[in-house]
């Protein structure tokens, strides 16, 4: 799927709660009345169908018609853009996962060969290429007795060239068919784009896989409900009156009756343990995705994920849809197709499908994840052969592991997911 690297304007790290959108002023979008005649036409629409539309609209869709990282015109930046040192830090965070998988394995499971294995990372929603590049430099280092293989899940060409021209520097990029394309990376690793939503993988048990998800999760679409006496209700999205200080043409209403997603909080004893009033986000896309990294870790002796975002770590996410322009908040139903939209992931929710398929779990905040996979060390390294940037790498790591709202140590999160060991220390 598309990037969903966002990051970094301090406006993205407040708490939402009682935040307050930027108004946008400006002409409606050719998305605008696409939608409105949808819903002129059936009625009421789901918010999920409406995230959808404004980002993977197939003419007009946020993801198709812009690049969101363009250094001059983009929303948003993410952390691996910051400094290789963030995806070198995931990458020993893999490496020191794949070496306690190997000690189980040698204690465990006599007919376990890691020779005969091969190493494979699949990134969904990989940016610019940002954080593989980290990540690749540290398997070149590390992983010397298995090959390594890079399978990248993007479905935007802007975004492929640029994974690749990162990545690849002067190897040609091949395209096999309409939606599949290889290489070879700096580092001699053979490299693959998918742009299937749902990655098409050899699942031979001879492949340990490991799948990182960075800042993916949280533009995936969700659907909004409120507990009733009358039971589970889901928020819609409809055309609404002009208002004074309200931009768009579109807002949220309450279905008055139950509709077919109201089976989901309904049938779920997280949900329905709360009171009347509660509010809850359910992503279907994201249990899809996660249903999907288990199916690939599972599929070998060794395995795991990593996916960072933000989002609370132990609570059901609430009234977290937020839309971003030049890195502001600003109304997620101005200008469809013209901004980002992001939500909180349910990173409690995540964990518990991953350990339903009898998969490991670990949820830290991103700081405590940092500073225990070497960032410190990292930096230190670089501030040591750079000594005329040392400020700068204290900024950063300020920046990335500090709890101050405009700091990212706090707000993200990091989910770690494991096959067969747990962490070592």
């Amino acid at each position: 799927m598309f990037t969903r690297a966002r990051h970094i304007a301090v406006c993205r790290l407040l708490r939402l709660a009682g935040r307050r959108f930027t108004a946008t002023v400006s002409g409606p979008t050719p998305l605008e009345p696409i939608i409105e005649d949808t819903i002129k036409t059936i009625g009421p629409i789901s918010l999920s169908k409406f995230m959808r539309t404004c980002l993977t609209h197939p003419e007009h869709g946020y993801y198709i018609h812009k690049d969101p990282l363009d250094k001059n015109s983009g929303d948003f930046i993410t952390a691996p853009e910051m400094s290789v040192a963030y995806g070198m830090t995931c990458g020993l965070a893999f490496v020191r996962m794949f070496l306690a998988q190997l000690q189980y394995q040698s204690r465990h499971n006599p007919d376990f060969k890691v020779k005969d294995k091969i190493f494979r990372v699949i990134e969904f929603g990989p940016g610019k290429g940002s954080m593989m590049r980290g990540l690749a430099m540290v398997f070149k280092q590390y992983i010397i007795d298995n090959p390594v293989e890079i399978v990248m899940v993007e479905k935007s060409d802007i975004l492929i060239r640029e994974q690749h021209k990162l990545l690849c520097k002067s190897q040609k990029l091949e395209q096999v068919d309409d939606y599949n394309f290889e290489s070879i990376t700096e580092w001699g690793q053979p490299i693959t784009w998918q742009k299937n939503d749902l990655v098409e993988l050899d699942l031979d048990s001879k492949y340990m896989n490991f799948v990182v998800a960075h800042e993916f999760f949280d533009a995936l679409p969700i659907d909004r409900y409120i507990k009733t006496k009358h039971g589970w209700r889901e928020y819609l999205v409809d055309v609404r009156e002009p208002e004074a200080g309200r931009p768009g043409k579109f807002g949220l209403v309450v279905a008055p009756h139950a509709t077919p997603g109201s089976f989901i909080p309904a049938t779920n004893e997280r949900y329905n343990k709360l009171a009347v009033g509660a509010n809850v986000e359910i992503s279907a896309d994201a249990h899809m995705y996660a249903s999907q990294f288990a199916k690939i870790i599972n599929s070998g002796d060794v395995g795991g994920a990593l996916i960072i975002d933000y989002g609370p770590k132990d609570t059901i996410p609430i009234n977290s849809l937020r839309g971003i322009k030049d890195h502001k908040f600003v109304d997620p139903f101005s200008e469809p197709g013209k901004i980002d939209l992001s939500v909180d992931v349910d990173f409690l929710g995540l964990s518990r499908l991953f350990e339903s398929q009898g998969l490991k779990t670990m949820i830290e905040t991103q700081s405590q994840f940092l500073n225990s996979s070497g960032l410190p060390s990292i930096l230190g390294g670089l501030a040591f052969s750079m000594k005329e940037q040392q400020q700068r790498f204290e900024t950063l790591y300020q920046r990335l592991t500090g709890s101050a709202p405009q700091d990212m140590g706090r707000a993200y999160k990091a989910l770690q997911v494991y096959r067969n060991a747990n962490k070592t220390t």
